[in-house]
């Protein structure tokens, strides 16, 4: 049956002659992917590389205050528009222009301000002169970035810009001033770094300074520079720290590279450990733990590399997944998951490794607007709906 006869036969089913339609807007609620164990769905919109990515390895995002959302690649830095994308590449001969093309983290201050993390320094967006103005590191200069390659990003409320790198440990930048200081590992000396390869930074509600390191996490005092490492957690004292976010709650939770998921509560006293269990669905999906964020409506999404994409159910201290399926187009594109951020609509924004970015509506549905004109069957169609029904199918008229 065509789709006007089955209009037809809608408004006969729902007004029986009595209401006067004019114009029909069809509505599909989101029926969508989610793992058969779970019977969650889930529908996305995908932007790759046909939309205009140069490269579909989304390392980081972020939106500025314009409303630009910025997409960092390994092949440049993108910035969307909504319809479309412009590629920011980088060229190391000519001023003004990103200092590396692999980008590993992005951050918006509180001016607004963009910074770019790459694999070769620290890039500032200037965006009245569309330009960037990059910090690399100088082995010669001991006031300069400590090493190339920037992983984390973070400004806390006192407006020091925190800056973490592979190798190089910590720094804390002075605008004023343009330099570095620089905080690294001490073997054998208490109040330094477990490692000098930094993953993540937060600043949680009490102003104290987290730090995700490739050996454990570190919790810094901003104010004396003291840094404990955290350790006797369940194996969170050696794990390597991908990801940290501080909840409405006060807990914070930790990813971790192949340890799973952790979350200290308010007090920083008792941890919980969530780890995968292959014999149980509604565990984590995968112990490599990437990105955490909690939305604008209080949902926990865990992000992980290969098991895709978790929401934390917290009355049952579960996890629902969802995941890539070749034969939806309205799944997930890629289960390894790289980063996660929810734009001031609502809606979430998946960077993965290899299927670009995926998005997903705020509202859990899709909608699908379709404009019938008149013919034969439909001889009042005009431009006003005065009546609405739900077919056997789901689909709203």
């Amino acid at each position: 049956m065509g789709p006007r006869k089955r209009i037809a036969r809608a408004m006969a089913a729902a007004a029986a002659g009595r209401w006067r339609w004019r114009c029909l807007a069809v509505v599909t609620i989101g029926i969508g992917y989610g793992t058969a164990a779970s019977g969650e769905s889930l529908r996305v919109e995908r932007l790759g590389i046909e939309e205009g990515l140069a490269q579909n390895t989304i390392t980081a995002i972020a939106q500025d205050h314009t409303g630009f959302l910025w997409l960092g690649t390994q092949d440049g830095l993108h910035r969307y528009n909504g319809h479309g994308f412009r590629v920011y590449k980088a060229d190391s001969e000519v001023p003004g222009h990103l200092s590396n093309p692999t980008v590993r983290c992005l951050f918006i201050d509180a001016q607004g301000t963009l910074w770019v993390g790459t694999y070769l320094g620290l890039s500032k967006y200037e965006a009245e002169f569309d330009r960037f103005v990059n910090y690399r590191h100088d082995p010669d200069n001991p006031l300069g970035l400590s090493a190339s390659d920037v992983r984390a990003v973070w400004e806390d409320r006192s407006r020091n810009l925190w800056v973490g790198t592979d190798g190089g440990g910590l720094n804390r930048f002075d605008r004023d001033s343009g330099t570095f200081r620089h905080y690294r590992k001490q073997p054998g000396e208490p109040g330094g770094l477990s490692s000098d390869v930094i993953l993540a930074i937060y600043e949680d509600a009490a102003r104290e300074l987290w730090i995700g390191t490739g050996e454990g996490l570190n919790r810094m005092n901003p104010e004396t520079g003291r840094i404990t490492h955290i350790v006797g957690r369940a194996g969170l004292g050696t794990a390597t720290v991908n990801a940290i976010h501080e909840d409405q709650e006060q807990r914070l939770w930790i990813g971790t590279e192949s340890s799973g998921l952790y979350v200290l509560d308010a007090a920083r006293e008792n941890v919980a450990h969530f780890v995968h269990d292959a014999k149980n669905f509604r565990t984590l999906s995968n112990n490599n733990v990437t990105s955490i964020l909690e939305d604008s409506s209080g949902r926990t999404w865990i992000g992980t590399y290969g098991g895709g994409l978790n929401r934390f159910e917290p009355e049952q201290h579960s996890f629902v997944h969802y995941k890539h399926d070749g034969y939806d187009q309205a799944s997930l594109s890629d289960d390894r998951i790289q980063s996660i951020y929810e734009d001031r609509s609502g809606a979430l924004w998946i960077g993965t490794y290899s299927g670009g970015v995926s998005k997903l509506n705020p509202y859990g549905f899709n909608l699908t607007l379709t404009r019938y004109h008149p013919s034969p069957e439909l001889p009042d169609a005009h431009n006003d709906a005065r009546a609405f029904l739900i077919d056997e199918r789901g689909a709203l008229w």
